[in-house]
């Protein structure tokens, strides 16, 4: 992190000896100075009230947004062994970033740091907090990398802000489905996407707009669009709901334009998946021709999988 040119743009803190009254200077929303709103009783952070959309100054005991979220339930269905050691690849992966190095700087070489930044942290503290299994939730992992981008006042913010957005879409991998995110990490080989997943994906036909119908597992339905991810290279896209149907045995497509090597790519993985989910389930039920989904009952009622124990 560029510690001195980011100490040289920013106000030095007010500190004082109470413990309590430690909060920061600069809005956590617009990352800017001006009359502030109380500050959070569980952490340094504080806003304007406009950032909020506050009319009134909240009570005098008052919890922000980002505590509010990460007061919420972790995870289910994983330990927080399991979160952190998911964070950890996520982790890895913002490492990766060629301009990772920025971030992975000690606080410590600036004596003063400390008196401009109220809650200094960086990808190095990350870690710490992950080995020592701190996080509950991918929003307090959200959380502390949103820390990095308000610390940040320099030319490294857009950078800091790419890290964020990164940080965004790994947790979104992991809530969608924490068993898919692990085989894709831990897995060199591209079969990680035809093994089973404990509670197995929907299967459908999804259709983006100037391609064929295609194979695809559901991930979520929201609105009129769902969210999938498909056979063959992996990509994950958003489909509107009239566009995708339940996987049929017979193509809905055009035969015409169904033969190429990625499809047919795509064909053998999504039949290897299929075999897979009959030795474990004993039957496999193809729905019928043009089937369509439902957003009133996703991931279950649109089902192919008979048999479950």
């Amino acid at each position: 992190m560029d510690l001195q040119q980011n100490s040289d743009l920013r106000l030095k803190l007010n500190k004082t000896n109470d413990e309590n009254n430690h909060h920061d200077i600069y809005c956590f929303e617009c990352h800017h100075v001006g009359q502030l709103i109380t500050g959070c009783d569980s952490c340094p952070r504080v806003y304007h009230s406009k950032c909020l959309g506050l009319s009134l100054l909240p009570e005098k005991h008052w919890i922000c947004p980002e505590c509010e979220v990460n007061q919420t339930t972790p995870l289910q269905r994983h330990s927080i062994n399991e979160l952190n050691r998911m964070l950890k690849y996520a982790l890895d992966r913002l490492k990766s970033h060629p301009q990772a190095k920025h971030f992975i700087q000690s606080m410590d070489e600036i004596p003063d740091y400390l008196d401009y930044i109220i809650h200094p942290i960086d990808l190095v503290s990350i870690e710490k907090n992950i080995n020592l299994k701190r996080y509950c939730s991918t929003d307090a992992f959200i959380g502390d990398i949103k820390w990095i981008v308000h610390n940040n006042q320099s030319k490294l913010t857009n950078i800091a802000r790419t890290f964020l957005k990164i940080t965004r879409h790994e947790m979104t991998e992991i809530e969608l489905c924490s068993e898919c995110y692990l085989r894709s990490t831990q897995v060199v080989s591209t079969d990680w996407f035809t093994k089973p997943c404990s509670i197995p994906h929907t299967l459908c036909w999804a259709k983006m707009k100037g391609y064929q119908p295609w194979p695809a597992k559901v991930l979520r339905i929201i609105n009129d669009e769902v969210d999938v991810r498909f056979f063959g290279q992996h990509d994950r896209a958003r489909i509107p709901l009239h566009n995708c149907f339940v996987l049929s045995k017979e193509y809905p497509g055009s035969e015409k334009k169904k033969f190429n090597s990625n499809f047919e790519a795509s064909l053998i993985q999504l039949q290897i998946h299929i075999d897979q989910l009959k030795s474990l389930y004993g039957h496999f039920t193809y729905a019928p021709l043009r089937t369509s989904l439902s957003k009133t009952k996703p991931f279950t009622f649109v089902s192919i999988i008979d048999g479950r124990s």
